[in-house]
């Protein structure tokens, strides 16, 4: 080979080591703050944990129209979240565009309030205790070896970290009894 071809296969190379090099220092780093970043590592309060979860877009809807939002922004709680399968299989047809209208804003608040439970309680601390109160009332917990199950809901996702607080996502809306019965006589009037 002469030095010309030799000259151009060193630059090349070097090119090519160089373009490795910065593939793996700037991948490296990227695969390592995604796999090593703690389970716990928070990514902001309540409402922002609810509106950036795709399947929590009913509750995050319904915490806007209820005027939650401030108040869950703010506070130390622990949510039990419906998702928005939850939401669908738990009302009637009709009850949730029932619910976000304003003037119906005291009742959404009072099933939402069902669902926030003051200070932060970890599914273990949850699965430990027989009942929660919550904002709404108290609602009950039982465990079983499978899973944790709060009324008639099941925790589907639990402890999703908040700055203020923790959320568990389950699978039904918590409706206390007397509520469920006076929603159902305004939607049949």
């Amino acid at each position: 080979m002469n030095a010309h071809c030799l000259s151009v296969l060193t630059k090349k190379l070097a090119v090519m080591a160089s373009v490795i090099g910065v593939t793996a220092s700037v991948g490296v780093p990227a695969m390592a703050q995604t796999t090593d970043q703690p389970k716990n590592d928070v990514t902001g309060n309540i409402v922002q944990v609810v509106s950036s979860n795709s399947s929590l877009s009913k509750l995050s809807q319904a915490i806007d129209a209820s005027g939650l939002k401030n108040t869950l922004a703010n506070g130390n709680y622990t949510l039990l979240a419906p998702t928005d399968e939850a939401f669908s299989s738990s009302f009637t047809p009709g009850a949730e565009e029932f619910l976000l209208k304003p003037e119906n804003r005291s009742l959404l608040r009072q099933i939402l309030a069902y669902h926030i439970a003051p200070g932060e309680i970890t599914s273990s601390q949850l699965a430990t205790k027989s009942s929660l109160p919550t904002l709404g009332g108290g609602v009950s917990v039982r465990r079983n070896p499978e899973r944790v199950i709060i009324n008639n809901a099941s925790l589907v996702q639990p402890d999703i970290p908040a700055s203020n607080g923790v959320v568990h996502t389950i699978s039904r809306v918590l409706i206390p009894p007397r509520l469920r019965e006076q929603i159902s006589s305004l939607l049949k009037s």
